[in-house]
């Protein structure tokens, strides 16, 4: 008795090499969002460059108004803040946006001057690395 063989289709037939690259064009993609997401860290931590301060403000006076009655700073029922999704593909690790931050170079309570190019370069990193945020910046000098 002979048996016929028919063949069976194999739709997901790949070399091993094509696995490989499959892997590295996934681990590069992964790798490119994890240090972004680490830069950003960075930035808010006070870890990117000395006397840079970074604050992010998320409660504006509108998200505020719509939260707390305006006599009573009684929280409104059934309304939550809920902070904006990351830019680009960031929130599929999870990370959370910033809709504006204020960047001050030098100590707070200085008075203000005018920014050098170092300062604005180090702005236009800042903006980079949040192109959700819309940022403000100021320099301090001192009294």
């Amino acid at each position: 008795m002979t048996h016929r063989f028919l063949p069976t289709r194999r739709w997901l037939r790949f070399s091993l090499r094509t696995m490989f690259i499959a892997v590295t064009l996934v681990a590069a993609f992964v790798a490119y969002h994890v240090n972004w997401i680490r830069q950003r860290h960075a930035v808010m931590e006070g870890r990117f460059a000395d006397e840079v301060y970074v604050q992010p403000w998320d409660f504006s006076q509108e998200i505020l108004d719509e939260l707390f009655d305006d006599l009573t700073w009684t929280p409104k029922p059934a309304q939550k803040f809920k902070p904006p999704p990351g830019p680009g593909l960031l929130w599929l690790f999870s990370e959370r946006g910033y809709p504006k931050l204020d960047v001050n170079f030098g100590p707070p309570l200085w008075h203000e001057r005018e920014l050098t190019s170092a300062e604005l370069l180090k702005v236009e990193q800042i903006q980079r690395l949040f192109p959700e945020s819309k940022i403000s910046a100021a320099a301090m000098r001192s009294p």
